[in-house]
């Protein structure tokens, strides 16, 4: 039976813009609060706590999913969720529900207060040990490292804030900083963390994936580097990424092997701890914290209600399904013997146990989009207890992470027969996709000429990863980044709008930034059953690869640059 994280103060502190007020008064922090080791843990679970909150999962979804071509918004949504029509449509603006980032900086805030104050803790409560402050640092930094890695995939220049604001009176109008240097920023905590963390063998139950461990700070690190390797085109960030993916590999084959008394397991296959085809949605959806999992966000249906999965997969309003996005047409589509690297269809066998456990009702024509099945079967409790938890990060997910880097670092116009990067990466890819089959006749074979050189690899890992982790928040970055491999001219160094002007100019539009690949816009097409030439003259350049800044962020902070090529949707006019 599952256990749940119960926090103490969830409703301590409120979700706010950034220049919120977080205590009643000054003198809540400096006279009464941070006097033992108690408070300091409340304030540790109420930033996990506040990961779990609505607005949190919801844009994690819709920043990940949304934007890529795996989900639709539902038929007859209408007006009910206007964002999401807009983000369909590209006729996203800075009043768009979605280009907001306030519950983030929330999370970063919280972070931030026991990042300024748990230290002096020790000195007034014994109890309150270097080493308790320490593992409170080390997930703090991560958990806040986390969320700036969303909100530079979700809006690239942001403002990075490493202090807390604590008072209702405190200035807070911070510059925003360039994508390289929040990265940078990230990977220093990140690796300052790893050097403390549980390992996740440390935990019983929940704990091990519940919390971050030292496996989900290599994860992040491992993303964080893939990241910053496409924008730069980098291939120590590349090797990077392949290192802590080998470190969270390792761990789990160690720990799995060591506690079955070092014997091969039934969920082991070709020695990674993945279960087999017919446990997969059971132990990894239905169950969650299972063996494969790394990180996830523990929601309980009671105290913390899954309400984003709920409204956006399952159902929006009690006894009306599906939720507010369904599966896109092709994903439903029969593509059976074609190829893993075809992109007509998603599933290339019926035999892959993914095709009937992503989708309802596949293989019906008639259908424009299908109702979701994955994490949103009705298995689920009912309505106002949904209980899903959201899963971070997982093992067939970094797997896939180092093959995408793996395929990098073998040279241009490299053969899989003969280039050991691709080999290894083909590896990675051929256990994750055939420990979904039910029949084995559908393997993927390495000789086949589909798959046999450095460009078609990058396409069969792109694939595969849509195929694992449908629905699970990563198309979009995957697609990003698939785009920034085959974009020149891109600055990671510099705010968008400040590119190529001068010390005192801004860059209002778009032209003249780099073109987002055509390769990309095909893929994203496929979404679209009318209108998809929407996507030739709205998605043009990197920019509109982002989210504007928000209308109520750029009015409060005077410092910000909305990104080129998005205008004001109302009357002020404000660094545009």
């Amino acid at each position: 039976m599952k256990r749940y994280i119960l926090f103490a103060i969830s409703g301590l502190l409120m979700a706010s813009c950034m220049d919120t007020e977080v205590l009643p008064v000054d003198k809540v922090i400096e006279e009464d609060f941070w006097k033992n080791s108690t408070e300091v843990k409340s304030m540790v679970n109420g930033a996990y706590k506040s990961m779990t909150s609505e607005a949190v999962i919801e844009r994690m979804i819709v920043w990940g999913e949304l934007r890529g071509d795996n989900v639709v918004p539902s038929e007859g949504l209408g007006t009910t969720k206007s964002g999401i029509n807009e983000i369909h449509s590209l006729s996203i603006d800075d009043k768009n529900a979605y280009a907001v980032w306030a519950s983030f900086y929330d999370v970063i805030n919280r972070c931030n207060l026991v990042l300024d104050h748990a230290e002096a803790v020790m000195s007034i409560d014994p109890s309150y040990t270097e080493g308790d402050y320490r593992i409170d640092r080390s997930q703090m930094l991560a958990l806040r490292s986390l969320c700036y890695f969303y909100l530079v995939r979700a809006f690239r220049d942001v403002p990075y804030i490493a202090t807390a604001n604590q008072y209702s009176s405190q200035e807070f109008e911070i510059a925003q900083s360039a994508p390289n240097t929040v990265l940078e920023n990230c990977i220093r905590d990140l690796e300052e963390a790893a050097t403390v963390a549980y390992k996740a063998s440390g935990f019983n139950g929940w704990r091990s994936c519940g919390l971050i461990t030292r496996d989900a700070i290599y994860s992040i690190l491992a993303d964080v580097y893939l990241w910053r390797a496409s924008l730069n085109k980098s291939a120590a960030d590349y090797q990077k990424c392949v290192d802590y993916c080998n470190l969270v590999i390792n761990t789990k084959q160690e720990y799995e092997l060591s506690r079955r008394g070092g014997a091969l397991i039934s969920y082991m296959l070709n020695d990674y701890p993945l279960y087999t085809y017919n446990n997969v949605y059971n132990q990894v959806f239905r169950q969650g914290n299972s063996a494969e999992s790394i990180f996830e966000l523990q929601l309980d249906g009671n105290v913390a209600v899954n309400t984003a999965v709920r409204n956006l997969y399952y159902q929006y309003k009690e006894g009306v399904a599906p939720g507010f996005l369904s599966g896109a047409k092709f994903i439903g589509t029969n593509n059976d013997g074609k190829k893993a690297t075809d992109i007509s269809g998603m599933f290339v066998s019926k035999n892959d146990i993914r095709y009937a456990e992503t989708v309802f009702d596949q293989e019906n024509d008639n259908n424009d989009s299908y109702s979701i099945y994955k994490m949103a079967h009705p298995r689920v409790a009912e309505y106002a207890k949904f209980d899903q938890n959201w899963i971070v990060y997982r093992v067939s997910d970094v797997m896939l992470m180092k093959a995408e880097a793996l395929v990098q670092l073998a040279p241009e116009g490299a053969a899989l027969a003969s280039d050991d990067n691709l080999k290894e990466a083909f590896k990675m890819v051929e256990t994750v996709y055939n420990r979904s089959l039910k029949d084995q006749g559908d393997v993927l074979n390495a000789a086949d000429a589909e798959y046999n050189d450095r460009n078609k690899m990058e396409t069969l890992v792109l694939c595969e990863r849509q195929r694992e982790l449908c629905f699970e928040g990563k198309r979009w970055f995957d697609l990003m980044r698939y785009a920034y491999r085959h974009m020149n001219g891109v600055d990671p160094n510099t705010i968008l709008a400040k590119t190529g002007v001068g010390e005192n100019e801004v860059r209002t539009n778009e032209q003249g930034f780099p073109a987002i690949p055509t390769e990309m816009i095909d893929l994203l097409k496929r979404k679209y059953t009318d209108n998809s030439g929407v996507l030739t003259y709205q998605l043009t350049t990197e920019p509109k690869l982002y989210f504007p800044i928000g209308y109520d962020e750029m009015k409060v902070n005077s410092n910000l640059f909305q990104t080129p090529g998005y205008k004001s949707s109302n009357e002020y006019e404000k660094n545009y």
